[in-house]
């Protein structure tokens, strides 16, 4: 089974794009060095998305701007720009985890994401079991969801029938 369990990088992207000027936030530096904000994190939360059943889809049609300013508008505080990212990466930290199997005793991580220590680092402090990049059992963790892409293109070219209510 494949889904979306929350935003993955796409929050965190367009924060350090519009507060920082910075395409992505290089290893987690920004992040790592704000405070947890947990009353942002519990509006971000409560969002109706994370209680859906996978397999579910998502994608900056619906993390977006828009959607984390209406969440800051919540909160009680300012939080200040360093604290909204730290918060951002913790709430995609959560939601990768919180739908791993219970039995998991190693994670393996792709994508741009692979690429954030402090990402990372707070998986780890997620999961029960060891944390690697894809890259350890010899998968690009660049090129995994396009491979991914790939096979199903040569399956429906190959016209093998495939259980499509278990992805997304």
């Amino acid at each position: 089974s494949g889904y979306d369990s929350g935003p993955g990088n796409c929050l965190s992207d367009m924060w350090c794009q519009k507060k920082f000027k910075k395409n992505y936030d290089n290893n987690g530096k920004l992040a790592g060095s704000g405070t947890l904000n947990e009353e942002l994190l519990d509006y971000m939360l409560s969002d109706p998305f994370f209680y859906e059943k996978a397999p579910k889809s998502t994608g900056i049609h619906y993390f977006n701007q828009n959607w984390l300013e209406e969440k800051l508008s919540n909160c009680k505080q300012s939080i200040n720009d360093k604290d909204v990212l730290t918060t951002v990466i913790e709430l995609t930290a959560l939601t990768i985890t919180k739908d791993l199997p219970p039995e998991s005793n190693t994670v393996y991580v792709c994508g741009g994401g692979v690429k954030n220590s402090f990402l990372i680092e707070r998986i780890k402090k997620n999961v029960k079991g060891d944390v690697y990049s894809t890259e350890k059992i010899g998968w690009n963790p660049q090129l995994l969801e396009a491979s991914c892409f790939a096979w199903l293109a040569l399956k429906r070219i190959n016209k093998e029938k495939l259980n499509l209510k278990k992805i997304t």
